[in-house]
């Protein structure tokens, strides 16, 4: 993430923006729902209550990928000492137009001016019903420290973590964290407890990484580019669930599983993700070990799927079932939230005010 890559733009002629136009089109049958949503597994169903913590300058581009990822009804609370003028203008100057309303399709955007560290601005969030947060790198000026950021970074979820519990209880909340230094990675590794609050990404490796591969080999890197475009035709990779797949309880090994798989859908089986293990199983080593799957489990495959479906009937497919086609109304306009700032109390809403840290 670095930079806007697109100023004064139509919405519809991002990738994002494209990927929004597809539900009328026949393509991604199963993948992209009536409303628009581009579908990638079960624990994408229906509305949900994401927490997005910081403003960095391209936080426009996050909130659209959450609007073609979430279902209609779905809100997203953004909290960021940043003042509401500088999103404002931020995002009018990354979608090109002033009409905040007509920003977002499904998701329902509201904003909180306060200190990611500060107890008190978190405590103003909608904890108790929060599924998911995403906490954003957000350098204060352009010369703070990457470690200066990370710090505060993991200050956030430390204390976000504690606020959860209380609210939550024992329901589970998906929390991934931006980092940015190296060497913060060194914190983790030597503090089990810090490593059990989330799940952390490093941004800057990644980019590293990409830029690496792209010099290297630009094939590979162009393939790589397409899969994670919403609206390319390299397919998208999903989380399948088990029951389009097995019948009843089966011992498969990852050869049977994978020709199930192209049989069923035409998808590229990549591995899976058993809810016993804390990581997904990519490209499995030994692939003819013969496993337990059950069709009612939570266990969840990970299918690389083609841009047109093949979906089945009851009847005749490799689960019983006949090819038949499938096609979804035309896409719609949704109402939108437009850009309303949340009602905190003033310490909460005043620029640049702080708690502990």
């Amino acid at each position: 993430r670095g930079k806007l890559s697109h100023i004064g733009r139509n919405r519809t002629s991002s990738p994002l923006g494209k990927a929004l136009q597809m539900a009328g089109s026949g393509i991604d049958a199963e993948l992209v729902q009536a409303d628009g949503q581009l579908l990638l597994g079960p624990q994408a169903v229906g509305p949900k209550v994401v927490l997005m913590i910081g403003c960095p300058i391209d936080f426009p581009n996050i909130l659209e990928a959450l609007d073609c990822y979430s279902a209609t009804g779905s809100e997203v609370h953004v909290l960021s000492p940043k003042s509401l003028e500088w999103r404002r203008q931020t995002l009018s100057d990354y979608f090109g137009s002033d009409d905040m309303d007509a920003l977002w399709r499904r998701i329902f955007v509201r904003h909180y001016v306060g200190s990611p560290t500060s107890l008190h601005s978190l405590e103003g969030l909608p904890l108790a019903q929060t599924t998911s947060v995403i906490i954003l790198a957000e350098p204060t000026t352009d010369y703070e420290a990457p470690l200066a950021v990370d710090s505060r970074n993991l200050t956030t979820v430390i204390s976000l973590r504690g606020l959860l519990s209380k609210a939550r209880g024992s329901k589970k909340v998906k929390v991934v964290t931006e980092l940015m230094d190296p060497k913060t990675s060194q914190v983790l590794e030597r503090n089990a407890g810090i490593r059990q609050l989330g799940s952390f990404v490093y941004s800057n490796a990644v980019t590293t990484g990409v830029f690496a591969m792209a010099a290297a080999e630009k094939c590979v890197y162009t393939v790589l580019k397409d899969l994670v475009d919403p609206a390319g035709d390299g397919g998208n990779i999903v989380a399948a669930s088990m029951h389009g797949f097995i019948k009843d309880t089966e011992e498969l090994n990852f050869l049977e599983l994978r020709s199930r798989v192209w049989e069923t859908c035409g998808g590229i089986l990549l591995g899976w993700r058993r809810m016993s293990c804390r990581y997904p199983d990519l490209n499995p080593r030994n692939k003819e070990e013969r496993l337990i799957w059950h069709r009612h489990s939570s266990d969840e495959l990970l299918i690389l799927r083609p841009r047109r479906l093949r979906t089945f009937s009851e009847d005749n497919s490799p689960m019983g079932g006949v090819e038949k086609s499938s096609s979804f109304p035309d896409d719609r306009a949704l109402p939108s939230s437009g850009f309303l700032p949340a009602q905190l109390p003033d310490m909460a809403i005043t620029k640049g005010s702080r708690g502990w840290s």
